[in-house]
């Protein structure tokens, strides 16, 4: 049986996931103004992670529910 969250630990999600949102939009803003190709792969990649780190909580967030 899975337990519920508690309003400190959904407010703790909540703001993780706000950082991983302006994580992933400041990766996207630099990512478009490099001109370098491997420094742009690298930065996609960390976006990519960024983006996944974020699904996976979201997913933790709904079996919780």
């Amino acid at each position: 049986m899975e337990s519920k969250l508690t309003v400190e630990e959904f407010n703790w999600i909540k703001s993780l996931v706000e950082t991983q949102n302006n994580i992933i939009y400041r990766l996207e803003e630099y990512t478009k103004q490099i001109k370098e190709p491997q420094l742009r792969m690298d930065f996609q990649k960390l976006c990519a992670s960024a983006r996944n780190n974020k699904a996976k909580l979201l997913t933790v967030l709904d079996k919780k529910d």
